[in-house]
């Protein structure tokens, strides 16, 4: 144990202390945390830049960072690459339960499926059963996004047309909310679109698909494909 604290005293986790930038830059050079927590008011200096930084460099940018502030800007925090948010003085069940969260190894990734059909969410979620995954059903567009931002999963696949929310409007709100702007959206839909309103689509989702393709003989090649281009392993 390098520092006691009562916050990780009687937890897995060993803390490091650094009181400022330099230090912290001092232990990042000698060792690579599990983890960062990150106050972004320290005086006279660029905490801000310095989350940048972390989330940008080649061998810090994969390191959960976690910002416990007085400083209530979540949205900067969380676009700028922050794991997770949260005021002082934050809860040790929080700050603990976090910690086990992003540091787990072997984390299982979630999948999230948003649609009304019943039947369009069933052949999805048999064709995402063969892959290593946890997979969650949403029937709207509402509900859909609260899950996004709670549960966080590596990958949302969606409809467009839906009551009261179109699948549309969805994409639009996960890419312009810092917490769900980088979960990779496939779009899986019935239309027949456009040519300039599959480009839009595109603009945002790593893949839109037909759901033609996902009830015929190739659909698990497609959804396989679709789940590497969204940068995930198989």
């Amino acid at each position: 144990m390098r520092a006691s604290s009562p916050f990780t005293r009687g937890s897995a986790f060993r803390l490091v202390p650094a009181r400022s930038l330099r230090e912290a830059r001092r232990v990042l050079a000698g060792e690579l945390p599990h983890a960062i927590v990150l106050d972004v008011l320290l005086e006279g200096e660029d905490t801000w830049k310095f989350l940048a930084d972390l989330k940008k460099g080649a061998t810090t940018r994969d390191i959960p960072v976690l910002v416990v502030s007085t400083v209530d800007d979540s949205r900067k925090g969380l676009a700028l690459g922050a794991d997770a948010y949260a005021l002082k003085p934050a809860e040790r069940g929080w700050l603990i339960g976090e910690l086990e969260r992003l540091t787990r190894q072997g984390r299982v990734p979630g999948a999230l499926i948003i649609d009304d059909d019943d039947m369009a969410r069933y052949v999805l979620k048999r064709l995402l059963s063969q892959l290593h995954c946890v997979i969650t059903e949403m029937p709207n567009g509402k509900d859909g996004l609260q899950a996004a931002r709670e549960l966080r999963p590596e990958i949302v696949f969606l409809d467009l047309n839906m009551p009261n929310m179109s699948g549309a409007e969805v994409l639009v709100r996960l890419k312009e909310d810092p917490v769900t702007a980088n979960i990779p959206v496939v779009v899986v839909t019935s239309k027949v679109l456009e040519p300039a309103e599959r480009a839009q689509l595109e603009r945002r989702a790593v893949a839109v698909l037909s759901k033609d393709e996902t009830a015929g003989e190739d659909a698990l090649s497609v959804i396989q494909a679709t789940w590497v281009k969204a940068g995930l392993r198989l």
